[in-house]
């Protein structure tokens, strides 16, 4: 059986409150937030989620960071390098 998760992930454009699935990749949670904030997913390898002081590697998974129920994720971004 498939152990959920709720997650609230704030971003300057707002947040999302959704249940994702605890052995779902950190880059997956990303492109599913970044897709509700209507960003353009081409510009995915700029963002990163956060949890608390921690900045996750897209490669793992929810349970290998050991994420709780109801964490707060954040999605932070660098800005454009100046062309």
């Amino acid at each position: 059986m498939e152990k959920l998760i709720t997650l609230t992930i704030i971003s300057p454009a707002g947040q999302l409150t959704e249940q994702f699935n605890v052995k779902m990749k950190v880059g997956a949670v990303k492109t599913r937030a970044m897709a509700h904030f209507k960003i353009d997913p081409s510009t995915a390898d700029r963002y990163w989620l956060r949890y608390q002081q921690t900045r996750l590697d897209n490669n793992k998974t929810l349970e290998e960071y050991n994420i709780p129920n109801g964490a707060q994720l954040y999605l932070e971004t660098r800005p454009p390098a100046a062309g």
